[in-house]
């Protein structure tokens, strides 16, 4: 079962893949879903979102469909995965600090002005929220 979540954690759509979770079968639940250009996200937040994108730019989706959007790990995965996975590092990062998606990251002042980054959404909770609704991406 697959479910697709808004940030506020209302379910959008949900799909059973009866034989396999492949990146193949989660792009095109994606596509089913998101079929038109303008309504396609900034931004999709998937466990599998470094596999997902390979697959996209293998099977040319990605120059067809999907070059807008950015797929991105949660924080949980990606603390997992980016030591060794250049891709993930590189273009799966919730957390990137060099400009890239400066709506992911927000700079705050601390109680002594010093500027720290704080994750503007944090996917962990999100996770949580779809858990306790008991819908569960698997």
């Amino acid at each position: 079962m697959e479910t697709i979540c808004a940030p506020c954690g209302v379910v959008v759509a949900w799909a059973k893949f009866a034989k396999s979770e492949s990146q193949t079968n989660i792009l095109a639940f994606l596509k089913s879903v998101f079929s038109t250009e303008e309504s396609r996200p900034n931004y999709i937040c998937i466990d599998k979102a470094c596999a997902v994108l390979c697959t996209a730019i293998a099977n040319s989706s990605w120059d067809q469909i999907w070059q807008p959007t950015h797929f991105i790990v949660d924080s949980y995965h990606y603390i997992n995965y980016r030591t060794s996975d250049y891709i993930c590092r590189k273009w799966c990062n919730p957390i990137p600090l060099d400009g890239f998606a400066p709506n992911l990251v927000t700079v705050k002042r601390d109680s002594d002005r010093q500027k720290y980054y704080k994750l503007a959404f944090n996917t962990q909770i999100y996770i949580r929220k779809v858990l306790s609704g008991f819908l569960v991406e698997s």
